[in-house]
Formats: structure tokens, sequence, C-alpha cells
């Protein structure tokens, strides 16, 4: 049996309780491990609260950010002095399970090769399509060679293959123990249904509430140990993830954006004083705008960030805009929470973004927030907006109601004034903000049909501001998979579509909880994949707000950055 690195693992221990021990007596971290000036103007992007604002997070958020990063910093150097040591080779290498304490079910393996090999690493899952392989780039003498897709609770053997340039294959076998899955996940249940095997996307099924991954057997093969985060992710930044840490809905107040690697270590932390309600988009810039908050009017705000700086850089008030006064008739639209968006998309230097409570998917020039289009029923527009309103097409045609997670899909028609989006039509207040509906209810002509939840794709010409409903599921579906809050629809790269249905549980009348059944399609509505989701608690609730299909290993695992300090980026009068 190869070696763990027990020993290595006891040092990590102690060096952890004694920074926990000392931490609360040190005034700030040292300053060469983060950088706390934004920019040379530090007080353009400082926020300046209002009289009787008060922080919505604690400085502990701030505290226990700096800590982790001096906790990973600590690690790094005792990982790159072991790796240095010499004692550890291809045959008998150094392995870590989770070596910064966010991502049990990753390890890390570290040896030098007696000449330059080329590296692979294979997890066995319980069939092939559940089996993790990945090939690293390039021939090396020293290695790093994260490992993940562990199954908790057991010993897994892991096989590293090692090429060399001439072609010689040899190979190691690993055998790492990982621990039980925590409370918040014991609780789970996944069942699972594969109808179509060979139709089945490849890859794993990210959550947003909690930040998880399951194979097709609903088994965790990955997640991340902060069951603390707010829903606003973004899973594939250059390989990377971005988290959300602090004020979140309906809330103005700090928050830090998290970019870490699926290793667990921290690279970037972004700091911002408008919170982080739902969504995070990557400009063709590498910037990030963020859905935020501002005032006492909530979900209405977006901002960018400087990913090189951490300096806010553009804001947009869509009350400036939009037309706040459309009631819209949501059941949940209010005036303090009159547009509540909840997804955005950066496309060709515009921005895409789905406002809920007024069932309007619209497209703006970004950052001055001048309106190209508007995706929404016509009723309750003032008169200067009609001009942004699309005109359905096509015989079979309906629009969505409390929408969420638009994505741009390929040009499929190859014209270069459409664009095509996939979403999630929720559904709520469908039959009664349905004017046609509702006339032909009245005139007797249609019986009141039942609520239901769909993933649709909807194809825009741009130039003669037209859209046409080119695909749906879900309707056919019915009440039973009538998901009335949160959910998402995503495009698979074999032209399937994978869903999330959020259903509230009732009892009583009164939602106490959420199911989720994750559903894949073919093109033809057919049913690939479903899993009904639930957990052992009174109710069974399981909440993901959002799901993704992806691989559990990126280009990123190739560049660990071990040893490359954080960069925190957070104004001077913020820190703890």
């Amino acid at each position: 049996m190869k070696r763990i690195g027990y020993g290595f693992c006891l040092i990590l221990a102690l060096v952890v309780i004694a920074l926990l021990l000392t931490a609360c007596g040190d005034e700030q971290s040292n300053g060469d491990e983060y950088v706390t000036d934004i920019s040379e103007d530090a007080e353009d992007t400082v926020y300046t609260p209002e009289e009787g604002y008060e922080s919505a997070v604690e400085d502990t958020l701030f505290i226990d950010i700096l800590e982790q990063i001096e906790r990973q910093t600590r690690v790094d150097e005792m990982l790159l002095a072991e790796l240095d040591s010499g004692a550890y080779s291809f045959d008998d290498p150094l392995v870590v399970l989770d070596p910064y304490g966010m991502s049990p079910l990753a390890a890390l393996a570290l040896f030098v090769s007696d000449e330059p090999m080329n590296i692979s690493v294979y997890v066995p899952g319980r069939s092939e399509l559940t089996s993790v392989y990945f090939t690293f780039d390039g021939y090396n003498t020293r290695h790093e060679v994260p490992i993940y897709g562990l199954h908790p609770d057991k010993l897994n053997r892991v096989e590293l293959t090692g090429r060399t340039r001439g072609g010689q294959l040899r190979s190691v076998m690993l055998e790492i123990q990982t621990d039980p899955l925590p409370p918040e996940l014991a609780q789970h249940i996944l069942i699972t249904d594969l109808v179509q095997p060979e139709s089945y996307q490849p890859g794993f099924n990210f959550t947003f509430w909690y930040k998880t991954a399951f194979d097709k057997y609903g088994e965790y093969r990955w997640f991340y140990n902060n069951f603390d985060l707010l829903v606003t992710t973004l899973y594939d930044y250059h390989g990377h993830m971005l988290f959300a840490a602090g004020a979140g809905l309906f809330t103005e107040g700090d928050v830090l954006i998290i970019e870490a690697n699926m290793l667990g270590k921290i690279l970037n932390v972004y700091h911002s004083p408008y919170g982080a309600c739902h969504d995070i988009a990557e400009t063709s810039g590498g910037n990030l705008i963020v859905t935020g908050n501002r005032g006492d009017v909530a979900e209405d705000f977006i901002y960018e960030i400087d990913a090189e700086t951490g300096e806010i850089v553009n804001r947009l008030d869509l009350k400036r805009v939009l037309q706040r006064t459309r009631t819209s008739g949501f059941p949940e639209h209010s005036p303090s929470n009159w547009f509540h968006h909840n997804a955005l998309v950066y496309y060709n230097g515009s921005i895409i973004v789905s406002g809920r409570h007024q069932s309007a998917v619209v497209k703006l020039s970004w950052p001055d927030g001048e309106v190209e289009w508007i995706l929404s029923d016509h009723s309750g527009w003032n008169p200067m907006f009609q001009r942004y309103l699309l005109t359905p097409i096509g015989g079979d045609f309906g629009w969505s109601f409390g929408q969420h997670a638009p994505v741009v899909l390929p040009d499929l028609d190859n014209d270069p004034d459409t664009i095509d989006i996939l979403l999630f039509d929720n559904g709520n207040g469908r039959f009664y903000l349905d004017r046609e509906l509702q006339r032909a209810i009245r005139n007797n002509e249609v019986a009141i049909p039942e609520n239901f939840s769909r993933m649709v794709h909807y194809r825009i010409n741009e130039r003669t501001m037209t859209i046409e409903q080119i695909w749906q599921f879900g309707e056919e579906l019915g009440e039973a998979f009538f998901a009335e809050f949160m959910s998402s629809a995503q495009p698979l790269e074999n032209g399937n579509r994978l869903g999330a249905f959020d259903r509230r549980i009732f009892i009583d009348e009164v939602g106490v909880g959420f199911s989720t059944s994750f559903v894949e399609v073919d093109s033809s509505g057919n049913i690939v994949w479903e899993t009904y989701a639930t957990s052992t608690d009174g109710v069974g609730t399981f909440n993901t707000y959002r799901a993704e299909r992806r691989p559990l290993y990126t280009v990123a695992a190739n560049d660990l950055r071990i040893g490359v300090p954080a960069r925190v980026f957070i104004p001077e009068d913020r820190l703890p």
C-alpha cells in the first residue's frame, strides 16, 4: 500500500490549531499576503454607509476568510517543502487528502519522477460512465496531481499512469480512505432512473445551494466544505469557481466573492458593498458582473468588478432604464422588489438580465443600460417601451412567466440576425397574466388548465424584433412538475437539455421546503435520465436552486498555483 502522508497530515493539523489559537491576538495579517488598496483613488470605490445603515456581514466573515488564506499559505509551504525533499517518487508519492480542508472528496499527489513523464489519473466509479479519467498537460519531472471524484466513506483505489517521451508506461495504485458525508449531505436521498444510458451526457451534476457534484447514480463525488455560501455561483471562471459569501437576497451590504479551484484553494477574493443576490457573469475581458442590491429597493442593481484591481468600475440601476411602475400582476411583485433580477448573461458587449417579478428577459447595452429588446407579454408597458417588445410569430407560442436561468445557445440557424435562448419558464401566475387565455376561459372556449413549468427555447430575430418558440419540455408533465421557485435549464454538449425542477412542499397550505427533480431530455423531449431528490428530514426537503452538468476536471487542474499567494481585494477601512 502506498504512503498516504499521515505524518504530513498530523503536522498540518498542528499548524491549523496553532493558527486558530493565535488568530484572536493578531491585529491583522501580514500586508504582503493580501492587497488592501483596490485602486489609486480608493475613496472612489469604497462604500460610505448612509446614516442608519448596518453591514449585513459581521467582521467574522472577513476574519474567517483571511484565516483560511493564512492557513493555506502555510499548507503550501509545507507541500512544496515535501516535494523538494526528494523523498517521494512516482512509485511512492505523497498523497494528502483534502489539503486545504475545503474539498473532502479530493486529494493531492506529489512526487518527482526520474525522467519527464506525462501523468494520467483514473478514479473508478460504479460504471465507466461515472469513472473519472484525466490526462495532464506536458512531460514533467515535478508533479502536483489533483485527484477529484473520490467516493465518500470508502477506501478508494486510484490509479496513476505515467508515460515517458519514449512511450513507456508505468502505473501505481493509491489507496485513499475518505470520511463519511457531513450531516448536511448525508440526509439527502437521490433516487435515479437512467432511461437511455447511451444518450446520457457524460459529466457530474453540480448544484448551487450547497456546492456539490453527484454522478448519474445520485452519489456525491465532490463538495465544497462551506454550507453558508450564497446561491450566487459561477462554476467555470477560467476553470475555477466563483462563490459569494455575505449579503445576498434583498440586502445591500458587504459581500466577498471568492475564486477557488476544485481542490479548495482560494485564489482571489473580491469585496463589494452591494451584496450578491443571484448571479455572476464574466465579460469578454475577464471582469465580473454581479447582480446586487443598493438602497431600499432590492434586486435591481448590477455592477462590474475589475478582476485585476478589485475596483468596481461600472454600476447600473435598473430603475433608471426600465419601467418600475409596471405592476405586471406577478404574485410576489412589490414596490421594493419590482424587478427581482435572478440571472445575468454577458453577450457580445451587452447583458441579458432576467426580471422574475416582471416576467421579463431584457437585453441592455453594457454599461450604458440602453434597452435593446424585451422578452415579455405586452400588458402594462408604457408607450415608450412598446418598440422594444418582441412580437410572437409561429403557431405554437407561449410567453414565459416568473422565469429563471436564461442562457444563449449556439447559432443554430446560421442567421446573424437571430439569437437562440433557452430558459426555465416557472409559470407563476401564467393563467391570470395571460390575457388571451383569460379571454378564452371567460368565453368557455377552454377549461382552466393545470399549471406547469417547462424548459423553453426561443429564437429572437433582433432585426425584425420577432420571437418564435422552437422547443419546450415540461407542459406535458402538468402540475406534478410545477416549480414555482428557482429551477434552471441547461443545454448539453450532445444536444440534450438538463432541467432542475425545484418544487415547493406544502403542509396545511404553507410551503415548508422543496424537493427537486433533475431531468435530462433529448431534442424530441424523451427522458434520458431522471433523479428525484428528497431527504430524511420530516418534510423531505432538498433544494438545488440551479443545476449544471459539468466535468470534475478542467484545464485549470494543470496549474494548482501551489505557493502562489491569494490576492484579497478588501479596502483597508473594511478590514477587521
